[in-house]
């Protein structure tokens, strides 16, 4: 089960690394991203620019304490998808238009129940990767470990081209 674990683990880094990074990467991404956290429901006491740095650093946190506190870096990344679902859930229900930041970029695509279902799926990889975490790793096989990991990073790409994926499923009317 350690395998589970550590494609989790890798998973999940990656995938909180793209989003934290891709929302520095300019200060231009950095203002789309903090007028994102404003509408997505940011309390209105805290300073906008600080409340998305403290976003923005705690998704940089999940990969260094999932090397060092695996639990808690995976129970960290289960608690910001839950109020990034939180937020999704209610911007939706008001029938607001806010476009997705996760990922940075000049996306126009508004959130909805599809990133809702994107943070729910990366909540259970997160809980998998947390039940696992403290597995038995006596007989680990390097191959299979590095395979685990490789795994994590593949499926990470998934996540984060999400957007870009599932608008290739979905029918869009003209």
């Amino acid at each position: 089960m350690i395998y589970v674990a550590v494609a989790a683990g890798f998973l999940i880094a990656a995938v909180f690394l793209a989003s934290a990074f891709s929302k520095i990467r300019s200060k231009r991404q950095f203002e789309l991203f903090t007028a994102s956290a404003v509408e997505l429901g940011l309390p209105s006491f805290v300073p906008s620019r600080l409340g998305a740095a403290a976003i923005v650093a705690m998704e940089a946190a999940v990969s260094p304490l999932l090397l060092l506190l695996p639990v808690v870096g995976f129970c960290l990344a289960v608690a910001l998808l839950a109020v990034f679902i939180t937020g999704i859930v209610r911007v939706h229900r008001a029938g607001e238009k806010v476009a997705c930041r996760c990922f940075g970029g000049d996306s126009q695509t508004p959130l909805g129940p599809r990133h809702v279902v994107r943070n729910a799926l990366l909540i259970a990889v997160a809980l998998a990767g947390a039940l696992t975490a403290f597995s038995s790793a006596e007989s680990v096989h390097p191959a299979i470990l590095i395979a685990a990991a490789g795994a994590g990073l593949i499926g990470s790409v998934v996540f984060i081209l999400f957007d870009d994926i599932s608008d290739l499923f979905a029918m869009r009317r003209l």
